[in-house]
């Protein structure tokens, strides 16, 4: 199984941006920037320092969309992330939110997509897979959560993809297969081992 392809998720996040910048964000959240052209020093709304002025919006660029960093917490978003950050959501679930909002619909068939819905529809096989994929996706993702801080950026990133992809095509067909499940496993047990699964 292949993970969602980069530019899949890089394309999800360009319709997005264009419907919603990092200014819009900031400002329905609070934070006062006088334009959306300019870049401008602000508190950062997270780490609860009231008094100095840590982070910086900066405007969109010909080489970069508009986006939030801290320079205390180390922490750079654009506008989902910033949307994932003040909703406390998870980064997947915040550009899913805001595709239904504006309702974004990305051609997914230009992409790897290796999932397919089960040959087998018989009703014993349907009910186990379905149980099957419901367990071990939350046990995977719950996993994945406690142990993110021994992960790698690019292995954390690459479980959100595979955990997205395997949702994605779940609730599109509204079906699962033994290879959504077999990913799960897989996917748990590099999860345990923490080695690289860079393809799973």
């Amino acid at each position: 199984m292949e993970f969602l392809d980069d530019d899949l998720l890089a394309s999800r996040i360009k319709e997005v941006n264009k419907h919603l910048s990092s200014f819009s964000v900031l400002i329905q959240n609070g934070i006062e920037i006088p334009d959306e052209l300019t870049s401008y020093q602000i508190l950062c709304p997270f780490h609860g320092d009231k008094n100095k002025p840590s982070a910086r919006y900066y405007a969109a660029s010909g080489r970069s969309e508009s986006h939030f960093y801290c320079f205390k917490c180390k922490l750079r978003l654009e506008s989902v992330g910033l949307f994932a950050k003040f909703k406390s959501i998870r980064f997947y679930d915040a550009l899913s939110t805001l595709e239904n909002k504006y309702g974004i619909i990305v051609d997914r068939t230009k992409y790897s997509s290796h999932i397919v819905s089960p040959s087998d529809r018989g009703s014993d096989y349907k009910s186990h897979s379905w149980n099957d994929l419901e367990r071990f996706w939350n046990l995977v993702e719950s996993k994945l959560i406690r142990n993110k801080h021994k992960c790698t950026l690019n292995e954390f990133t690459n479980f959100c993809r595979l955990l997205d992809h395997i949702l994605y095509d779940f609730n599109r067909t509204g079906e699962s297969s033994q290879e959504m499940i077999d990913a799960l496993h897989k996917a748990n047990e590099k999860i345990d081992n923490l080695v690289d699964f860079s393809i799973i």
